[in-house]
This record gives C-alpha cells, sequence and structure tokens, in this order.
C-alpha cells in the first residue's frame, strides 16, 4: 500500500501505472484491485508466479506513455517525482534518465547520489562510458564496493518507450537489472540524470529477492557473465 499510495499522491497526474500480480500467494494481487476500482491510473493483470524478469516483459506489453520506469513493489518514491522528471525530459529529450536513491534500512535512510551535479544531460560519448561501467569497473571505481551496483537498477530510471519498450528480461540469471541495462545503454544515444527527487529502495524487507537463500547464485553468475 505504501508503494501505490506514493504513486496516488504524485503531483503529476498522466499517469498509466500497470500493476502485473505474478501470482502472488498473500493479499498483494487483492490491493491491487481495491485500488485499480477506486483510482483510473491504475491497470491490473494477474498471471502465474514467473520471476522478476518475465513479470516486467509481460508489464510492458501494455505501456501507452513516451517513457516507462519500474518501481518494485516493497518500495517508493517521492511525492514529486513524477512532476521533476517529466519536467526534466520536455527541456531535454534523452533516451535514458536516471534518478538517485535512497536506501531505506530499518533505522537509516542512506542517499545514493549517482553523480556530483545535477540535472546532467550526456551525449553519445559520455553514454557509452556509463555502458562501460555496467559491464565492469576499473581502476579507482574499485576502492568502493558497495557503490559497485549504483547503476545496475532498472528502477531510478526512464527509458524511451519508442528505443527500448522491445528489449527483453531475461530470466533465469543474476542481475536481471544490469543485463537490461547493458542491452539499453548499448543502442542509447543520450542520457541525463535528475538529482533533485528520490526513489527510495526498501532494504528491510526480510522475505524480498535480495533477502533470501539463493541456491542457484553461483550458476545464475556464470550465466550473467
Amino acid at each position: 500500500r505504501k508503494c501505490l499510495d506514493s504513486l496516488i499522491y504524485q503531483t503529476y497526474k498522466n499517469l498509466q501505472i500497470i500493476l502485473v500480480d505474478d501470482g502472488s500467494q498473500d493479499a498483494a494481487g487483492d490491493i491491487c484491485d481495491e485500488y485499480a476500482a477506486k483510482y483510473p491510473m491504475f491497470e491490473v493483470y494477474h498471471k502465474k508466479n514467473e520471476g522478476l524478469a518475465l513479470t516486467r516483459n509481460y508489464g510492458m506489453k501494455y505501456i501507452t506513455g513516451d517513457y516507462f520506469t519500474f518501481i518494485d513493489s516493497d518500495d517508493w518514491v517521492d511525492k514529486k517525482y513524477f512532476e521533476i522528471c517529466n519536467n526534466y525530459l520536455k527541456k531535454h529529450y534523452v533516451d535514458i534518465v536516471m534518478t538517485p536513491y535512497v536506501r531505506e534500512y530499518a533505522k537509516t535512510s542512506v542517499k545514493n547520489e549517482l553523480f556530483t551535479k545535477t540535472n546532467v544531460v550526456f551525449d553519445k560519448k559520455e553514454t557509452s562510458k556509463i555502458l562501460r561501467r555496467l559491464v565492469g569497473e576499473m581502476n579507482s571505481e574499485l576502492k568502493h564496493p558497495g557503490r559497485i551496483e549504483d547503476y545496475n537498477t532498472a528502477w531510478a530510471k526512464f527509458y524511451n518507450t519508442s528505443k527500448f519498450a522491445e528489449i527483453k528480461s531475461e530470466n533465469g540469471k543474476r542481475s536481471e537489472d544490469l543485463l537490461f541495462n547493458i542491452h539499453c545503454f548499448l543502442i542509447a544515444d543520450s542520457a541525463g540524470y535528475i538529482g533533485n527527487t528520490y526513489y527510495h529502495y526498501n532494504r528491510q524487507n526480510d522475505r524480498s529477492i535480495v533477502s533470501s537463500l539463493n541456491i542457484k547464485l553461483v550458476d545464475q553468475f556464470k550465466a550473467l557473465y
């Protein structure tokens, strides 16, 4: 509910919100139906459980907007998140927009500012540098292991629908976000960064994908590489 409430109260209202219930075993599917009945911006699709990658692919079939983004169901965004991003895109028609995010722990919040400057536009050359960073860290980048995954996430980014809607996340591999972004940045001609609005990444959920034991982890990383 916290995630969906953060979308309802956005200052920017021209949103299409696609909710995909991936065979949930709790009340999540019912909550999606409840919100869709109250608010016309929500669309709900129920499907069998197939994992994160195929769930994103499923939802992407229904995108009608000029740009799309992902939000995990236990995360949330600032009230002006979409308004600020929309205003930026009106001014700078770039392929991919990145935003900073906040890691939300039980007793503390840690801001992840991706770049030192805000409201930046990257040309093709600078965008290619981000691609290189996604493929692998080197030199001074390796001194900060806690920041290795800063650019990997599919959330906290906006993607040009006409250019990226056909790119699919691959199931069964580790770091589907990373692989998806490598595909996107490989063909992106430009990118941008907004530094004054935040995506909130929930690290308190001990039932989330990143908190549970995965006995296939080594094999998945081999497949990713």
